[in-house]
């Protein structure tokens, strides 16, 4: 089955939002050169949802193409957990576990970033779906105006919410 990705003015109870340009343009140079290095070409889809329960803005990419390979992009994205430090007292150590793609099918995965320093821990996590159609990633980023409600997003966290988002946003092509 094909699908094509959409993005509706509300996905999973998510309303649209409008993060800041700055924290736009971080996350999207990201979503860029995760783009970039899995090849991905086709329809771009983007929207910013508002997550208003725990503070943060769920950042929601993906491309509609033909002939992606699930297996291959997964792989691409499946690193071997590593700890690096930054020279700046902090230390990243950075993870990928499979996650359950969802009723759509295809592959899916989450990409945590753990950064740890002397005063906080914080966890970034991206999770992602490909299908033959379609590629998607969900990433929840907090919003840093004093209404959020933790420090950082676990893969336990974000894969819920990109299985929902999802299926408000893939819709069986026609």
């Amino acid at each position: 089955m094909s699908y094509v990705l959409t993005a509706p003015p509300v996905a999973a109870g998510y309303p649209q939002g409008r993060p800041s340009a700055e924290l736009v343009q971080q996350v999207d140079g990201d979503v860029q050169q995760n783009a970039k290095r899995l090849g991905l070409s086709g329809t771009p889809v983007h929207a910013y949802y508002d997550d208003r329960a725990d503070g943060a803005w769920i950042f929601y990419n993906g491309v509609t193409g033909t002939g992606f390979e699930p297996d291959h992009l997964h792989d691409l994205l499946d690193t071997t957990p590593a700890v690096t430090e930054d020279g700046a007292g902090d230390r990243i150590t950075t993870s990928a576990i499979d996650t359950d793609p969802g009723p759509h099918g295809g592959r899916a995965i989450c990409n945590t970033m753990l950064v740890q320093n002397t005063m906080l821990t914080t966890a970034v996590t991206t999770c992602s779906w490909f299908t033959a159609t379609t590629a998607a990633e969900i990433t929840l980023i907090i919003k840093g105006d004093g209404t959020n409600t933790k420090i950082g997003f676990t893969a336990a966290d974000v894969a819920p919410i990109m299985r929902t988002i999802r299926a408000d946003v893939e819709k069986v092509q026609q």
